[in-house]
């Protein structure tokens, strides 16, 4: 942490604008968002919440594993509507698995709470591998506060630099911590770290 200096905050429009790679043309966002907001299965009507977190996560009583796994509906129902509009197969899915470690050629024990992976794997030995980990993602349920942030803030630059040493090829990689409800957005090649203003998901 204290090699990487000062990270730089930025606002979520810039990271967009600066971090993210543009989206097919034929992907309509406006279009997955009226739909999505039809469906009760993925946005509730009455507390216009998605539909797995009708309270904050820092009000549940189960584990962060139980309480952050409708994230994953979430992910696929997004995906299914951009594959709708786009003609085009996902090429990402949503994996949780926070008690493995994903394999690696280096000794590493880290074990994101969950990752975005690529389905056509670079790795045909190991499925679960760091090399095709394009997301690295970790979770509270922010009931510690401030402490909370700084321990997800610690884990997913440890999982963005592991996957950019791990592969010299690789020019970049992304992250996600959530506290609660408070999401950031990480990003990191071989010049930068940037993370985007907690907003709420």
């Amino acid at each position: 942490m204290r090699d990487l200096g000062d990270i730089p905050f930025v606002s979520l429009e810039y990271f967009k604008s600066a971090a993210l790679p543009p989206l097919p043309q034929q992907i309509h966002v406006t279009k997955i968002k009226e739909s999505l907001q039809r469906d009760a299965a993925v946005r509730s009507k009455d507390s216009q919440r998605w539909a797995g977190f009708e309270t904050d996560p820092r009000s549940s009583e189960e584990s962060e594993d139980v309480t952050f796994r409708p994230l994953s509906h979430v992910f696929d129902a997004v995906v299914l509507e951009a594959c709708k509009t786009s003609s085009t197969p996902a090429k990402l899915r949503f994996t949780s698995r926070p008690t493995e470690s994903p394999t690696s050629e280096r000794p590493n024990s880290t074990r994101p709470d969950a990752y975005l992976l690529l389905r056509a794997h670079t790795n045909k030995k190991f499925p679960n591998s760091w090399e095709d980990i394009t997301v690295s993602f970790e979770f509270k349920k922010g009931t510690r506060g401030n402490s909370d942030s700084k321990d997800d803030d610690k884990k997913v630059i440890w999982s963005l630099h592991h996957i950019m040493r791990s592969d010299p090829c690789h020019r970049a990689t992304f992250g996600v911590t959530i506290e609660s409800t408070e999401m950031k957005f990480w990003f990191t090649c071989r010049a930068v770290t940037i993370v985007s203003k907690p907003f709420n998901f």
